[in-house]
């Protein structure tokens, strides 16, 4: 005997349109309202697209973990962050996002990570230096410290690669793209991707940006890895990618491949933490009891260490 499985719960919206408005007025509001209102999965209409947001532990570990099959990304989302991110991890799905996970996990390991501790704090202790110079009573843009500090220790930590020369245009292009797929996914009607409006020549202009910044990087490794046999110190990720092969095919990984996963780590890897610094910082400025605290914990902790 069939059985009709029953809809999650979610706010009805416009007839038309759904929850993009509520969505463009206050995001995280609107989140944190539905899932208060309708519990840990909730339907949420935009447009014709229903989406639906999980938010309890063993709810997300079914989907992700042990049913990851069942699920596949949302074509419409999806189409847009391939534009500056490309087919890697973040886009992928089933038995290809599964044994690319595979191939990439190795250079997360305990081991690697605790490898990455002495780059974080270098980079920090060099951006601190600059602060020391800055002139007394000017203010200092915190957001763009923060971006430029961590693609710094991205670029090191996952591909021995200083990207400080860079980082500027880099996390601007970064911001750019994300803005844009953004206003995409939340404004019904925006001229075509083809037509040479400004908006759609500035994010042609990042991802160009991006391509170059990339490319440059895999030629580089690639000549310096020409003739030259492979040491421990050097298996960083970008190394670890190069190398590995298909367990089928035994082909590597095309130039275009290695792009798309060095994008996705790029920005994995200091667009959320840099966003979190910022709104850090800026909240223990309103909270100076809770600013005392952290201070007493840091010297009590590190003794004088960084």
């Amino acid at each position: 005997m069939n059985e009709e499985l029953k809809a999650p719960p979610g706010p009805k919206g416009h007839p038309i349109f759904g929850l993009i408005d509520n969505f463009r007025r206050d995001m995280l509001g609107f989140y944190r309202t539905a899932m208060e209102e309708y519990g840990d999965v909730v339907r949420l209409r935009l447009l014709w697209i229903n989406t639906y947001a999980v938010t309890h532990p063993d709810a997300v570990r079914y989907i992700l973990q042990e049913h990851n099959r069942n699920y596949r990304r949302n074509r419409f989302v999806n189409d847009l962050i391939k534009r500056y991110l490309g087919k890697g991890l973040f886009t992928l799905d089933g038995e290809s996002w599964l044994s690319r996970r595979r191939l990439m996990q190795p250079a997360f390991h305990r081991q690697q990570l605790q490898g990455m501790a002495a780059l974080m704090t270098a980079a920090t202790e060099q951006m601190l230096a600059t602060w020391d110079d800055h002139p007394t009573g000017q203010p200092l843009a915190i957001d763009e410290e923060m971006t430029q500090v961590t693609l710094r220790i991205a670029g090191q930590a996952l591909f021995r690669v200083d990207l400080l020369g860079e980082a500027k245009r880099v996390g601007d292009a970064f911001v750019e793209t994300t803005s844009y797929t953004s206003k995409r996914m939340q404004t019904p009607f925006l001229p075509p991707r083809f037509l040479p409006t400004a908006q759609n020549r500035r994010f042609q202009r990042a991802t160009q940006m991006l391509d170059q910044t990339i490319y440059a990087m895999i030629r580089e490794r690639r000549r310096r890895a020409a003739g030259q046999e492979r040491s421990t110190e050097a298996m960083d990720l970008l190394t670890m990618l190069m190398t590995a092969r298909d367990e089928e095919t035994g082909a590597t990984m095309s130039d275009e491949q290695l792009r798309h996963e060095i994008a996705l780590l790029i920005f994995a890897g200091h667009d959320t933490t840099a966003n979190a610094l910022t709104w850090t910082f800026y909240l223990l400025s309103q909270h100076p009891v809770a600013e005392a605290r952290l201070h007493t914990e840091l010297d009590t902790v590190l003794q004088g260490r960084t």
